[in-house]
């Protein structure tokens, strides 16, 4: 049994762990919800709080510069060299601030990502989606495509016999690194920086499932938008391209599941064209989720929300962003941004592949959940 006094320097990130159970901090950031991003209301908790727990919370959920003597004391040399040097920290004179980074749970499993406009080890409200979407496979081979910082990877890992992630950003795949040796998950789960072309080239082996939360955002023709959510003109370019590479490396009984948004129409399932062409494109077969769905209309959350990211990628007024997003998108008679979870397996080759659509979006008031 661990000495209770022993030094986290000694132990790394293991003691961390314990530090923020003993100090209060993971019953501080649950109390708020399982994976949430309340920063206003951690703010306002974080008045009443004494040290060490306020310095924690200052510097992994308010990203508060905090004297480093003090981070040292609270977590060791070691683990505040890894956090360093992984980019998750950042020296300044005599403090430490956060590299945009926040330390969150989801489903107990502890995760460094970041929280900025544009962020290179993302984990978001479709990562937590995705997260409780996909299905577990017990003693099974799963592939997790466009990790991040690795919480699907890290989720499949309980009962997988073997987790493979790929990640093409450097960094972001040694933030994975460093949330697998947080999570004590072993040698069964190894994470990979690769291109998917690289990796899909070199790859020889076949898995029981293939997961993936793509860049899967709708961008109108000639507008840019950050790599982590460029999804092209239907938002399903890198899905398409995913399907296409991993279809060999799935086994016969295998499923992809992923998740994304696309557009279409509102006329019953005729209206998701984009989604059961593609899955009759790949010959694949199975069912998609309609989640939500949300208009094409100047009054639409979701569509103002887009276009304040779209102007901020290409330097342009909110309004003018919005202006090209619904005419290019109208053009093509779309009405509806359609949110989605799809569990798509392959068709037998004397089959025709089918698709069930189950919509759920008049149950929707949010994009992913209720």
């Amino acid at each position: 049994m661990m000495n209770p006094d022993r030094t986290i320097e000694a132990v790394g990130l293991k003691a961390l762990v314990d530090t923020l159970n003993r100090c209060g901090y993971l019953p501080f950031y649950l109390f708020f919800g399982d994976g949430n991003f309340r920063m206003r209301e951690w703010k306002v908790a974080a008045q009443r709080l004494t040290e060490p727990l306020r310095s924690l919370v200052r510097l992994f959920l308010l990203q508060m510069p905090v004297r480093r003597a003090a981070v040292s004391r609270i977590v060791g040399e070691q683990t505040l060299a890894q956090l360093v040097n992984t980019g998750i920290l950042l020296e300044q004179g005599a403090e430490l601030a956060s590299n945009s980074f926040c330390l969150l749970s989801f489903r107990s499993c502890l995760c460094f990502c970041q929280l900025n406009p544009e962020p290179w080890a993302y984990f978001g409200r479709d990562s937590a989606a995705l997260a409780t979407f996909q299905s577990y496979v017990p003693g099974g081979r799963v592939l997790d495509l466009c990790s991040g910082p690795g919480i699907q990877a890290l989720l499949a890992a309980r009962s997988a016999r073997s987790v493979t992630g790929v990640e093409i950003n450097r960094p972001a795949w040694q933030v994975a690194l460093l949330n697998q040796e947080l999570n004590s998950v072993g040698n069964h789960l190894r994470f990979v920086n690769s291109s998917l072309e690289e990796f899909a080239r070199r790859n020889h082996q076949q898995f029981d499932r293939i997961l993936f939360n793509p860049p899967y955002l709708p961008v109108p023709e000639g507008m840019d938008y950050s790599i982590v959510g460029h999804g092209g003109g239907d938002g399903l370019a890198v899905t398409k391209s995913i399907l296409e590479l991993f279809r060999p490396a799935l086994k016969a009984d295998g499923r992809f599941e992923f998740i994304g948004v696309t557009l279409g129409s509102g006329a019953g399932p005729a209206g998701y064209n984009p989604l059961l062409g593609l899955a009759k494109e790949h010959h694949l077969h199975g069912t998609t989720h309609i989640l939500s769905k949300h208009p094409l209309r100047t009054d639409s959350a979701l569509v103002n929300a887009h276009a304040v990211c779209l102007a901020r990628s290409n330097a342009i007024e909110p309004l003018k962003a919005r202006e090209v997003l619904l005419k290019q998108f109208r053009a093509r008679g779309d009405e509806f941004f359609f949110f989605y979870f799809c569990s798509w397996g392959k068709t037998a080759k004397h089959c025709a592949p089918t698709s069930n659509v189950i919509d759920m979006s008049s149950r929707r008031s949010n994009y992913w959940f209720v």
